[in-house]
């Protein structure tokens, strides 16, 4: 059996009065004295990471976030990320920063899916949420930049910045004076007025 000694963290093995003792595991930590087992030391919470032994009762004040923009995938991090998402903990799993996930924006210490209307392509340096191309529609939440790609208005519809549903010329008529081909940058052209004049 393992003891905590002395301050929290370590782990004294059975019969000695040590600090030298086997750590909590990377990703984990401890803010009391007296477990009996490393398997008591705790995940560090979603949003921080926790190194070697950490002892620290408040790991928030633990420095080391990703980038705007970035964001990490794991519970239990140690060493080089602060996690703006977490989904599952690992023993030793150093924290790695990456992009957002197209579709998202990671800001404010969360990743939100884009509304609908919306589009983002993943792009750490510009991770905000951006309105959907004119030409295109956003109909889902989380649409990446290559799903609005995809989803061009179709023609004989008018589909200006933002729109957030499947459009159909019904509900979203070319205006008139113009046509609205499928692939066009503003789906909107305007037609020229035109006279014959006949002979007499």
């Amino acid at each position: 059996m393992q003891h905590f000694w002395g301050f929290s963290g370590r782990v004294c093995p059975a019969g000695t009065a040590s600090d030298k003792g086997p750590k909590c595991l990377p990703g984990f930590y401890s803010s009391v004295t007296g477990l009996t087992d490393v398997s008591e030391c705790l995940p560090c919470p979603a949003g921080h990471y926790c190194d070697y032994g950490d002892d620290n009762s408040a790991p928030s004040k633990v420095t080391g976030k990703c980038p705007e923009g970035l964001m990490s995938l794991n519970t239990g991090l140690f060493g080089a990320g602060h996690a703006l998402r977490t989904i599952e903990a690992k023993p030793g799993q150093d924290a790695q920063c990456v992009v957002c996930d197209p579709g998202f924006q990671c800001t404010a210490g969360q990743r939100l899916a884009c509304d609908r209307g919306f589009y983002s392509d993943g792009d750490s340096g510009n991770p905000t949420c951006k309105q959907c191309l004119a030409g295109h529609y956003c109909s889902e939440e989380g649409t990446s930049r290559e799903q609005m790609e995809k989803q061009q208005c179709p023609a004989g519809a008018y589909c200006a910045a933002g729109v957030a549903s499947v459009p159909v010329p019904a509900s979203h008529p070319c205006p008139a004076g113009n046509y609205c081909p499928k692939v066009r940058d503003d789906a909107l052209n305007f037609c020229e007025i035109a006279s014959t004049m006949l002979p007499l």
